[in-house]
This record gives C-alpha cells, structure tokens and sequence, in this order.
C-alpha cells in the first residue's frame, strides 16, 4: 500500500461515478514518475470496483481492470473475479482458491 506514502503519490477525490450500477468515489493517483491511475472505490461496501491504468505516453490510451466476486477467505474479502480490458479486447481471470499465510511460520519475519 505505497499509495499511503504522499512522498510518492498524489490522490486526489475527483468525484462519483457509477461502476456496475453501482455509486463510486473516483480517485486519482499520481506517482512522482507521472504514472497516473484512476480508483473506483464502492460508497457501500469501499471494495475496489475498477482501476483505469493511463498511458503516459498516449494520454487517451488506458487500461481498465475491473474487480467482482467478493467473497471472505479467514475474514478477509477478497475479489475472486478480474476482468481486463485493452484496446476493446477483454480477459477474464478467476481465483479459485486463496491462501493467506500458509506454510508462514512467525519465525519467517524473525
């Protein structure tokens, strides 16, 4: 989460905008680089709906991700469902299982 660093991103709220139906505060992220990316974050439930991934170079080109699925793995929500869209084609991918921290002893951070 270097997003929390304000010595290498500028957020700025720009405003709402609806992701599947559903309402979105829009973030901007900017990285000291000028990498620019665009949040969706649901009012609701303040999952990540949607990232907009801008091109430097071409300043009218982006990617879009788009996130779904959420379900609880151990107590935490997870997105099981990613779908990727560029240049009009569009991916699909799926989780279908989560580990969280399997096979990490306490002594691995020691």
């Amino acid at each position: 989460m270097d997003y929390l660093d304000p010595s290498l991103w500028t957020l700025t709220l720009t405003g709402e905008e609806k992701v599947n139906n559903e309402d979105c505060y829009k973030i901007k992220a900017t990285l000291v680089n000028g990498a620019t990316s665009i949040f969706y974050y649901s009012k609701t439930s303040f999952q990540r709906l949607r990232v907009d991934k801008i091109s430097k170079a071409e300043k009218d080109t982006f990617e879009t991700t788009y996130f779904g699925g959420f379900t609880k793995f151990e107590g935490l929500t997870f997105y099981t469902e990613m779908k990727f869209e560029d240049n009009g084609k569009i991916q699909t991918a799926k989780i279908v299982k989560l580990l969280i921290n399997e096979m990490v002893a306490e002594s691995d951070f020691k």
